[in-house]
């Protein structure tokens, strides 16, 4: 004897929409010993985000260089420090790092010391905000650098998106060489198909080392240096805050990039936790070919001990469990099928079963069973769209 029920949105009992539960006809329903289930038909949408705030794994942060303020700082184990003395062609201003011997070990990003807010006597001379309690007894200290933050919302990024969200903060902070050729695409939007614009940072795929690669341009000293580096037309949109001495942007990734289980954005994209490059990259003079070709570092996760690749998703597998299941063999005795991802986001993962895929359920009496979802490490499987449709069969043995 075999029964056919079906499960849908309606049986949903969870705020992940990854638990649904099915209440048997009368509030019982008997099993016999040696009754088995499988699953006839399962629709999933593809509906899980690959980078939240949830996760924990939608920030990370960039640095740019400007030209070199000194100044001398004064602070109390405050987050309020006093500035006097500035100088230099560039004022301070939120994100500018402080270096000085005296910085505090900082938990964030990176070891980096930052202004946060202006106080008083905006960039000049007066007190700032910084992003951690420190105690400098007037010391003296620079800024030869600003670092930003991007928070990416909460969605499915592909590694093209990654990088436009990083392109339009780079193009709002005034980080980009434009081209103001009239003949040149005049499209001033943010994207791979916009050749008006350069940006200092590029994210892109290495087939070759099967990972992702960051491109750092180098920012010249003046205007001159630009078009030598870029060529005719070409301008620095910053050019009022060029660096002392023309130098890279870097790319700073999370602490928390441990294992390939790990839920970070370095997971996602391939790089450790720490700065990219891991100092920042300069050179003296007029730029050349042997000095001012762009820099590239590669993605080093597969160089970690055990090693991993980009993930892009943390989800490569669904794993289907049933309060039912009766598995003894395995660690997790609810298994009841598992199915690959085999459509692209947004569309319907479909799962029928090619081959004999029943499994022992338990004997015994039940007023409901729970179908949930799980990902390939039996991690909670975090789904946006409950509207699934599973199909699910019991079936007795046959009587003596």
């Amino acid at each position: 004897m075999s029964y056919n029920f079906v499960l849908n949105s309606s049986n949903n009992v969870s705020i992940y929409n990854n638990s649904y539960k099915y209440n048997f006809i009368n509030g019982q329903f008997d099993i016999p010993e040696g009754a088995e289930m499988c699953i006839n038909t399962l629709v999933i949408p593809y509906s899980f985000y690959n980078i939240t705030s949830f996760l924990g794994n939608n920030t990370f942060y960039w640095t740019y260089p400007v030209s070199t303020s000194t100044f001398t700082i004064s602070a109390s184990n405050s987050t309020t420090i006093t500035v006097s003395g500035i100088s230099g062609s560039t004022n301070l201003q939120v994100g500018s790092i402080i270096t000085c011997s005296s910085n505090p070990t900082s938990t964030s990003p990176n070891g980096l010391i930052y202004i946060t807010a202006l106080g008083t006597d905006l960039s000049g001379n007066g007190t700032y905000t910084i992003n951690q309690a420190a105690t400098y007894s007037s010391v003296s200290a620079t800024s030869t650098g600003v670092v930003r933050t991007i928070t990416l919302s909460n969605g499915f990024y592909q590694l093209a998106d990654i990088q436009n969200a990083l392109w339009a903060d780079m193009k709002t902070a005034g980080v980009y060489f434009y081209n103001n050729n009239i003949n040149q695409n005049t499209n001033n939007s943010v994207g791979t198909s916009n050749t008006n614009y350069l940006f200092p940072i590029s994210l892109s795929v290495s087939t070759v080392y099967y990972t992702n690669s960051f491109t750092f341009q180098y920012i010249p000293t003046n205007n001159t240096n630009v078009v030598s580096q870029f060529g005719q037309n070409w301008n620095y949109a910053n050019s009022s805050y060029y660096p002392n001495t023309a130098s890279t942007c870097q790319i700073i990734i999370p602490s928390g990039v441990t294992n390939s289980t790990t839920n970070n954005i370095g997971n996602i994209i391939g790089f450790l936790s720490g700065s990219f490059p891991s100092s920042v990259q300069t050179y003296s003079g007029s730029p050349s070919i042997s000095n001012s070709s762009p820099y590239v570092v590669n993605g080093n996760s597969l160089n970690y001990t055990p090693p991993f690749p980009a993930q892009g998703s943390f989800v490569n597998g669904i794993v289907i469990r049933c309060s039912l299941v009766n598995n003894p063999i395995s660690s997790v005795t609810d298994i009841l099928d598992t199915t690959t991802i085999n459509t692209s986001f947004g569309s319907n993962i479909l799962y029928q079963p090619v081959s004999d895929n029943w499994v022992s359920i338990k004997k015994g009496t039940y007023s409901s069973l729970t179908v949930t979802f799980s990902d390939q490490n039996f991690n909670t499987l975090y789904m946006n769209d409950a509207n699934i449709l599973l199909s699910l069969l019991i079936r007795f043995p046959s009587k003596k």
